[in-house]
């Protein structure tokens, strides 16, 4: 089997290397399944749930048992980096999407309080640089259900392309109001998304990418147990809400490869406070906290060696080549 790449943890690595639980489902099956909206990828993930009321905007993801409520959520979705904060926005309807990842599992230490119980990371395809490629599907089913969604990207020079996505859908509802004898729960929704890919050089790419999305939904199928028991699919109310959810984010994304970029910068910072290591010059620096110990204001430094970040040891008196430090009033 092809390795499955993610980026859940903020950097590309294949999956079976990582220390999470994650389930990544790719845009081949997103595409040949019909995934529609991301509650439909829970299916393919063990220990996820969504709970959804027939208006997509009240659907919560449930990880491993923990929930999320509608202001502070415990599982947060990511959309190309960006989080959507409140889980009004945890399912929105999918355009152009490379990869879902299902990451189960606290997330907290690289993504904040709002991942206790796990996340939702979105990847958006990247446009083309060698030609010109679109796709278009047009699905349709029962209760006038019916889509349209369509994607069109490829290079405008040599080392800029762009990417414009749209897609529209409706569907009659199939609860019926015996007031008034209308449906209570019809859907629709029409979403858009325009990516700029810029390449300044061969080791360095940025990428802007703006989306929305416009949804229309019915009243919440609500009514007494009893009642709907005894007659499925029917309600009496004599009012008929609806439900309107607009979300629109936008992302830059930045990325370079080659070695880090941080030696010079810590370097003049580490020449202003004291000596400077002579062994740290082709590792780099990496500046701690200060503090006082043994009647020395020091600060504590790494070096980079093969890869990995390595504290320094620490001297009580002198100088030691992995330290940089001062005396008190005497530099």
């Amino acid at each position: 089997m092809p390795t499955v790449i993610v980026t859940a943890q903020k950097e590309p690595e294949d999956g079976q290397k990582l220390p999470v639980s994650v389930t990544a489902v790719p845009n081949d099956t997103i595409t040949n399944d019909g995934i529609a909206i991301i509650s439909d990828a829970a299916i393919y993930a063990p220990n996820t749930y969504f709970s959804e009321f027939s208006a997509r905007k009240l659907s919560f993801p449930r990880f491993r048992g923990i929930s999320s409520g509608p202001g502070n959520p415990a599982i947060t979705t990511y959309i190309d980096g960006v989080p959507q904060l409140h889980t009004n926005a945890s399912s929105v309807d999918l355009l152009d999407v490379e990869q879902i990842e299902l990451v189960r599992g606290p997330q907290s230490a690289l993504f904040g309080r709002n991942a206790l119980g796990g996340l939702i990371n979105i990847a958006s395809v990247r446009p083309s640089l060698t030609k010109w490629t679109g796709t278009i599907v047009a699905p349709f089913g029962n209760f006038s259900s019916k889509e349209v969604r369509g994607s069109v990207s490829g290079p405008l020079a040599k080392r800029l392309a762009i990417g414009v996505a749209a897609g529209r859908s409706d569907r009659d509802g199939f609860t019926k109001n015996d007031v008034t004898g209308n449906t209570i729960d019809d859907r629709s929704a029409v979403l858009s998304k325009v990516q700029v890919l810029w390449i300044p050089a061969d080791n360095g790419e940025a990428r802007a990418i703006v989306r929305g999305e416009r949804a229309r939904d019915g009243d919440y199928a609500l009514n007494d147990l009893g009642a709907l028991r005894r007659n499925p699919f029917h309600a009496a109310r004599d009012f008929e809400g609806r439900t309107d959810r607009d979300v629109t984010s936008a992302t830059v994304l930045a990325r370079r490869v080659g070695p880090r970029v941080v030696s010079e910068f810590l370097r003049r910072v580490a020449a202003g406070l004291g000596r400077v290591s002579p062994r740290a010059g082709p590792h780099g620096l990496c500046l701690g906290r200060p503090w006082i110990h043994g009647g020395w204001f020091q600060f504590g430094v790494a070096r980079l060696q093969g890869g990995v970040w390595r504290r320094a040891r620490l001297a009580r008196r002198g100088w030691n080549e992995d330290v940089v430090g001062w005396r008190q009033g005497d530099r």
